[in-house]
């Protein structure tokens, strides 16, 4: 879901995803970069994409060439910001977020991080150096907005504030809503899926529309599977479970027991007994009593945690396991004779 890439060739890297993007593009380019790349974002800006541009300038000056492809590229609704910071020009830092999840940067911004922290770290970092800038406004229209949410990934019915500032304006409202709005204000959102917010402004001769793109990532899960070695069959069998907020699994007395796991989310993964574990791994053991463990899986949108308990089950009689016995405690039917455990 999550991904990173340092690119030897920038432009080219960006021409790539701009073609492939869905819903929105932030970039932070210096503005040489922005003059070669202004055609295709130009041609873009004509999609239904939300398009937002932090353009790094060699001084705090705009050529006459720059401020024409800033006008034909606002006229679009594109966001458009400059700021001037030598950092930015020493350090290399550039970039595109497309769909909020996927980074193409021209420097190694951040080392020793999960796909996943650098994605969000970077979406903060692209907010910051917004923040810092100063919004290029078309001055063909006479109208202007700032609009911005203070998070732009989120978890489904995580609350997200929007707030707006707006000038020059008669009125203002969000799109398809009959109530007008303050010029400067602030409202909050849950949100349950991907979603665009768009901000209409208008006055007697033009009219502004300003979109976010906020999205939503599923919810942190961790797939747990428990299986029991049957010797008869000579395979592993999926244990069934209750499904109580402490899973119940019943296998034999000293049966072999192998628990494996997986997770798409990046992050810390512990158990109380075995400690840090790979976030895709197993564990084996034999069934001498009650066992329980408690998983507990830490990312940078949240956690979960997960208890699971296998109870032992003695036999009355001292015989060689048969196998209908065996395939009605675990549920066995024969979609298991396919189940392959590493």
């Amino acid at each position: 879901m999550f991904h990173y890439y340092t690119a030897s060739d920038f432009l080219h890297e960006i021409r790539v995803k701009l073609t492939k993007c869905k819903s929105s593009v932030e970039l932070l380019i210096d503005e040489l970069d922005f003059v070669i790349l202004a055609d295709d974002l130009i041609e873009l800006s004509r999609n239904d994409l939300i398009i937002e541009l932090v353009i790094q300038g060699i001084s705090n000056e705009k050529s006459l060439r720059l401020i024409h492809l800033m006008n034909r590229i606002s006229r679009q609704g594109t966001s458009i910001y400059w700021i001037y910071d030598p950092i930015i020009d020493r350090e290399s830092i550039s970039y595109g977020i497309f769909d909020k999840t996927s980074v193409v940067s021209k420097s190694n911004l951040l080392f020793d991080e999960s796909s996943e922290e650098k994605i969000y770290n970077i979406n903060d970092l692209h907010s910051h150096y917004r923040t810092l800038s100063k919004q290029y406004i078309n001055q063909e229209g006479q109208i202007e907005i700032l609009f911005s949410a203070d998070k732009s990934i989120v978890s489904k019915n995580e609350v997200v504030k929007l707030s707006w500032n707006v000038k020059n304006a008669s009125y203002v409202s969000f799109e398809n809503s009959k109530e007008f709005l303050d010029f400067s204000g602030e409202k909050e959102f849950k949100i349950e899926k991907d979603t665009e917010f768009k901000l209409i402004a208008e006055n007697s001769t033009n009219k502004q529309l300003k979109r976010l793109y906020v999205k939503m990532i599923n919810q942190i899960h961790l797939n747990i599977y428990v299986t029991a070695y049957d010797p008869i069959l000579d395979e592993y069998i999926e244990l069934q479970t209750d499904e109580s907020s402490t899973s119940n699994y019943y296998a034999f007395l000293d049966q072999k027991i192998l628990i494996y796991w997986s997770t798409q989310h990046m992050g810390v993964l512990h158990e109380e007994s075995l400690g840090i574990l790979n976030l895709n791994g197993h564990h084996e053991f034999t069934l001498s009593g009650s066992k329980l463990f408690s998983f507990k899986l830490d990312t940078i949108f949240g956690n979960f945690r997960q208890k699971i308990k296998i109870h032992p089950v003695i036999p009355k009689r001292k015989k060689p396991w048969l196998v209908g016995f065996i395939q009605s405690l675990f549920g066995y039917n024969k979609s298991h004779k396919s189940l392959k455990i590493f």
